[in-house]
């Protein structure tokens, strides 16, 4: 069976690895060919997710592919520079978990946050980005009924909030809304 996988990077790094106008199509048609299944590539200078279907860890092979991409060469050190998700619970946690990190800095969550927000609107059937948004929104729900403070990534109307859920109470909602949540 086909599990969601995730590889990311973030901070000083990322801007090696970002996509400028959508250049990421040629990537994520390469990520599709491998795994003969659905990817998402989300990319802002600050950071950049993938995630894949894959029977198998193909996190290696992504990483390699991205960094000819990018005229980058590809190592052990490379490769380390990454967060790997190796199945659907890691995938979801750790791109919440790095979010969490993200929103510490206003202006690349920001910046990030409208790149996910385009790709949203440009991709409204993509089951990957649909199980994002209901993480999110349960996260958003779940730090409402517990008087907490949520920043959601999906841009709402009318409403501010400020990130102040602690990465410990984060980390329990999100394995909590994974049962819930069931796009495979």
């Amino acid at each position: 069976m086909k599990d969601l996988r995730y590889i990311g990077i973030q901070g000083w790094n990322a801007s090696k690895f970002w996509f400028r106008n959508h250049d990421s199509h040629i990537l994520r048609i390469l990520i599709e060919s491998v795994t003969a299944s659905k990817a998402c590539i989300i990319s802002s200078i600050y950071r950049s997710d993938i995630f894949y279907y894959s029977e198998t860890d193909q996190s290696a092979l992504i990483s390699k592919m991205w960094c000819q991409l990018k005229g980058l060469n590809h190592n052990k050190s490379t490769l380390g520079q990454f967060v790997i998700g190796g199945n659907r619970k890691t995938s979801i946690s750790l791109f919440f978990d790095t979010i969490y990190h993200l929103k510490l800095h206003p202006t690349y969550f920001k910046r990030y946050r409208n790149h996910l927000n385009e790709l949203m609107k440009q991709e409204s059937n993509n089951t990957i980005l649909k199980e994002i948004e209901d993480c999110d929104n349960f996260l958003l729900r779940s730090a409402a009924s517990e008087h907490s403070i949520y920043t959601p990534l999906k841009k709402l109307k009318n409403k501010v909030s400020k990130a102040a859920v602690s990465l410990k109470n984060l980390e329990s909602l999100i394995y909590r809304a994974l049962p819930d949540i069931n796009y495979n």
